[in-house]
């Protein structure tokens, strides 16, 4: 409930699916059913006291994700606009499109903060395994666990397709450990298969995993890091911890002044990186501005000066240094230095 948004709305589904898996086991005795729902009933209740005190929460979620207009509607009247023919048209074409194929099996979807785009949510063998593995289960009598994880492994979208955004992949990973139990289970009954073709077939499938999930691994170390680089904001760790070196090595320590168009929150990564190195005692030496212009007045005449590679040029113009260059994993420069 507790750890992302979709979680809202996951885990109860979550708790329902169990109770359909209870009467599916013809369990029609009361003290499963309550030992179910009151510890979540009481996990919950801090969220309902939430709520409570918070009423314009819901709606400053809806906003925030489009889900209905919170300035024209309430909760109640959200909810009558979401469960409308055209909203419910949009929220299964979403809902589908984390079942497309190309997403699941080979580039993935989102930015390139979520997916490689050289390969999908799952290794490529999954394109014939999970599909059997589905087929196998609707066809016999599966165990419950079996049954349990194929059953959430549908569900989990829906949670997801609140929100009328295609691909967000982030929003369905319990879909990957879901699909995993039940390929293992699938695996399991194959291989006692009296069909030789059937467990042959199988295992090749099963033995080619590794060399799916090597591929996906060189391309992730290597040139995923160049590609993605812009994706997670650039170098900031690099320019802040080569300024935190130079600054340590004067006593007392040199100001550190940062471009505020480095990154919007650089005051933050600033703090994290100081005691992560344990230059804790540098924390209050960091001075901000926001245009080159500002360095003369911004920053002392020996401090550490921190920028973007755009505004490098005019501030070598007038702090009358080289500075030294920053940069991604494929080469190219993202930040400077000046201070050596």
């Amino acid at each position: 409930i507790y750890t992302y948004g979709a979680s809202v709305l996951l885990m109860p589904i979550c708790v329902a699916l169990t109770g359909a898996l209870l009467l599916r086991m013809q369990t029609f005795r009361l003290r499963p059913y309550v030992a179910l729902a009151v510890p979540f009933a009481l996990m919950t209740l801090p969220f309902v006291v939430f709520l409570a005190r918070h009423p314009n929460y819901i709606g400053d979620v809806a906003n925030m994700y489009k889900v209905y207009d919170a300035k024209r509607f309430g909760a109640l009247q959200g909810a009558h606009e979401l469960l409308g023919w055209t909203s419910l048209s949009a929220r299964a074409d979403v809902y589908f499109s984390y079942f497309n194929p190309s997403l699941l099996f080979f580039s993935g979807a989102g930015s390139l903060v979520q997916t490689t785009r050289n390969a999908g949510v799952f290794l490529v063998p999954f394109l014939v395994l999970l599909p059997a593995a589905m087929l196998h289960l609707l066809k016999r009598d599966a165990p419950w666990y079996a049954w349990l994880a194929l059953a959430a492994f549908v569900a989990t979208p829906l949670a997801a397709s609140i929100v009328d955004e295609h691909g967000a992949v982030q929003r369905v990973l319990p879909i990957v450990p879901l699909a995993a139990v039940v390929v293992a289970y699938f695996v399991m009954q194959a291989s006692a298969d009296s069909r030789a073709w059937v467990r042959v077939g199988t295992w090749v499938l099963v033995a080619v995993l590794p060399i799916a999930f090597a591929r996906f691994h060189a391309d992730y170390l290597g040139d995923y890091r160049r590609r993605s680089s812009a994706y997670f904001e650039q170098n900031v760790r690099g320019a802040i911890v080569e300024a935190i070196a130079v600054a340590r090595q004067a006593t007392p320590p040199r100001q550190v002044c940062m471009s505020r168009g480095m990154n919007p929150l650089v005051d933050w990564y600033w703090k994290f990186y100081v005691q992560a190195t344990g230059a804790d005692a540098l924390e209050r030496r960091a001075t901000y501005f926001d245009t080159p212009a500002d360095v003369p007045s911004h920053c002392e005449a020996d401090a550490v000066v921190v920028a973007e590679i755009a505004a490098c040029e005019k501030i070598a113009a007038d702090r009358h240094a080289v500075p030294t260059r920053i940069t991604e994993p494929g080469g190219s420069p993202s930040f400077c230095v000046f201070g050596n």
